[in-house]
């Protein structure tokens, strides 16, 4: 939906430039959403680093509904955009020059990222409730004060819920459960809603 694309951009535009960190994507698909963030990234001097398996998803051993209690069908290797198609697509539709790539599936990726690294912005496409959990898990503290994390999960349950699930948050990350604007039917992007929420770190302490 090329609204939630234009809301994905004016995000970034709207992040103070006196606030410093990258732009993360959490699965890329064949690049589409890369390319958007990557231009929003190259306007505002940022960098986007893209963490994707570049293998579809992993072996799936949960099951996912929409808010209608109807089962989203999910198979091992779906949404699979390799590097090189990705890196591809960008270079044509995006600015790759603002780009890092990270392959692996995120639990065994985002426990090598350096602990310094920081995010102004993170969108995660991670289709899976164990996947979205490894994301915030990893990048959750790493997000500065006040910034946004965009799911394109809105629509499905097993995902909106964690960030409403205080003893989750309490136990993974020593927070308050965030809260998800746009969860069950997604932000007002079109007369029937959208794929995005977001959630936004408070300041602590």
């Amino acid at each position: 939906m090329w609204g939630e694309h234009v809301a994905l951009a004016r995000a970034i535009l709207d992040i103070p430039k006196s606030i410093q960190g990258a732009v993360g994507e959490f699965g890329c698909f064949k690049g589409l959403s890369t390319c958007t963030l990557s231009l929003a990234c190259k306007m505002t001097n940022r960098r986007l680093v893209v963490f994707d398996s570049f293998q579809g998803l992993p072996k799936i051993g949960e099951d996912v509904h929409d808010f209608g209690a109807n089962t989203v069908q999910y198979r091992e290797g779906q949404f699979c955009g390799t590097l090189s198609e990705v890196r591809r697509n960008v270079s044509v539709c995006g600015a790759l020059d603002v780009c890092e790539f990270v392959p692996g599936f995120f639990s065994d990726s985002l426990p090598r990222r350096p602990q310094d690294e920081h995010f102004a912005f993170i969108f995660e496409d991670a289709d899976l409730a164990s996947s979205v959990k490894d994301v915030i898990r990893h990048t959750w503290k790493k997000l500065e004060p006040h910034c946004q994390f965009f799911s394109h999960e809105a629509r499905d349950y097993e995902i909106a819920r964690i960030f409403f699930d205080q003893q989750w948050w309490r136990d993974e990350l020593g927070e308050e459960a965030p809260g998800l604007v746009g969860a069950g039917i997604g932000l007002p992007l079109s007369r029937v809603g959208s794929g995005l929420a977001y959630a936004r770190r408070r300041q602590q302490g």
